[in-house]
């Protein structure tokens, strides 16, 4: 739910209307001040976002704030436009993605300016998010993520898995509305499963790709995935898994799923370390992937495509993906034919 705060109090006729989206802890710091003052950035917050529209501030409300923390804000102000003018408008995506960017140590300046005081509900309105995948601000989730080697990464419980493809509109949208592939989706070729967000983001351009435009997260029971990981081969000759390049090419022409271990890339596209996994998927396990294995498919092109302008601006400070851990393979025979270090779990 997002709601929209004004700040009417008398107009200054030399002021400049803004808009800041905040999360219930930054507008408990906003009441605590009497509504008269934003609170300080953190240490890892060295930049101040306010907007420069109400359609932009709701948007990143619902987008950000709402999956972050349950619940979004648009606080309504003004600032003395002789104030507001220091600060060249940056355009983040389209032309109506329009926000000013003060330094953390400017805020004071930037309190001490503003001629509305912040408060008063001018009336509460509910934003439907259509995502329901648990986030968190890319930058602290990488802190925790393994820097090199062959990792699952992904979004994960006791029970599913979640896995992204991008499809071209009618395959995507007959995929969300009749919650199972069908339609144009082809069982006659492999389809690709990717459990790392990032890694498809890379490979569909953020949504931007032809034929990608549609980005599905598709919940995935856990037994499925494994028995998934238990027929797959790798797609590279490895000379410890495999007797000989023929036997090798038996068991690749003989299997139904492929796996493959690429380079994972950073949000802007840069190569990494760390290796992400693809899962190619033909004949019978993946018609069972598609109509037997799945629990729900989302369409989460909204957010992909938020969450795109933030991908190239301000070192991802504003960044927000799906909450990804390593996937736990603790068999070792297992974690040895897909090329990985077993996982210990408590």
């Amino acid at each position: 739910m997002v709601r929209v705060i004004d700040t009417r109090s008398k107009m200054d006729l030399e002021t400049t209307i803004l808009y800041r989206p905040v999360g219930p802890k930054e507008l408990k710091l906003i009441a605590a001040s009497g509504y008269r003052e934003f609170p300080p950035r953190l240490p890892e917050q060295p930049i101040f976002y306010p907007v420069l529209n109400e359609e932009y501030a709701r948007q990143i409300a619902r987008d950000w704030n709402v999956p972050a923390s349950g619940a979004g804000y648009v606080v309504r102000f003004a600032v003395r436009k002789s104030f507001a003018e220091r600060y060249p408008v940056k355009t983040v995506g389209a032309s109506v993605h329009k926000e000013l960017w003060i330094p953390a140590q400017e805020l004071p300046e930037l309190n001490r300016n503003i001629s509305w005081l912040i408060g008063s509900y001018r009336g509460v309105q509910k934003v439907k998010c259509k995502m329901t995948l648990p986030t968190e601000p890319y930058l602290e989730q990488v802190k925790r993520w393994p820097a090199s080697g062959k990792h699952i990464l992904a979004l994960f419980n006791e029970s599913s898995i979640v896995v992204y493809q991008a499809y071209r509109p009618a395959i995507g949208r007959f995929a969300v509305e009749n919650q199972r592939f069908g339609g144009e989706f082809s069982f006659s070729r492999m389809s690709w499963v990717k459990p790392n967000f990032l890694w498809m983001m890379y490979r569909s351009g953020w949504g931007t790709k032809p034929g990608q435009e549609v980005t599905l997260a598709v919940h995935l029971q856990r037994k499925g995935f494994e028995e998934i990981l238990s027929l797959a081969v790798r797609s590279a000759y490895v000379p410890e898994l495999y007797d000989s390049p023929e036997a090798w090419k038996t068991r690749l022409a003989e299997s139904p799923v492929r796996l493959q271990w690429d380079p994972d890339h950073d949000p802007a596209g840069i190569e990494q370390e760390r290796r992400a996994i693809q899962l190619g998927l033909a004949g019978d396990v993946l018609r069972r992937y598609a109509e037997e294995w799945i629990v729900r498919i989302e369409d989460i092109s909204q957010f992909v495509s938020q969450q795109r302008l933030l991908a190239n601006t301000d070192g991802f400070q504003r960044l927000l993906t799906p909450t990804e851990n390593v996937y736990p393979v603790k068999d070792i025979h297992l974690a040895r034919q897909l090329g990985m270090e077993p996982v210990a779990t408590e």
